[in-house]
């Protein structure tokens, strides 16, 4: 019966301890993603301006370009359909800028080169 006693105690130490250290050691950080804005990112880089997100090719991902309606002319083709607007292309996205001041600590991830709405702000 002792020696069982003894057991029972050198056991329950054992789970004590393993428990204690499951309390004391820290989570692993996971890594975190968000979801980017174009048109936010364009608002932002050209503030003022009416600025619209756009892209030149939906299987490309560092195709967007930032727009505004008025002071150009502006045609899109697709499929051989073409339209042409007024409106001028003000430059391209800087998602790594937009990243950083919507979601710090976070860097522009296209995950995909060959799709468009592949991008993420990342943190790991």
């Amino acid at each position: 019966m002792r020696q069982i006693k003894g057991w029972l105690m050198a056991g329950a130490m054992a789970i004590a301890i393993a428990v204690g250290s499951l309390v004391i050691t820290q989570p692993a950080s996971a890594s975190v993603s968000y979801g980017v804005s174009m048109d936010s990112a364009c608002q932002q880089q050209y503030p003022g301006q009416g600025a619209l997100s756009a892209y030149w090719n939906p299987f490309d991902a560092y195709s967007w370009f930032c727009w505004r309606v008025g002071g150009g002319s502006l045609t899109f083709d697709r499929n051989g359909d073409s339209v042409t607007i007024d409106a001028s292309v003000l430059g391209g996205i800087n998602v790594g800028a937009w990243c950083s001041r919507n979601h710090p600590g976070t860097f522009a991830v296209a995950t995909n080169r060959n799709w468009a709405y592949s991008w993420l702000c990342w943190s790991n």
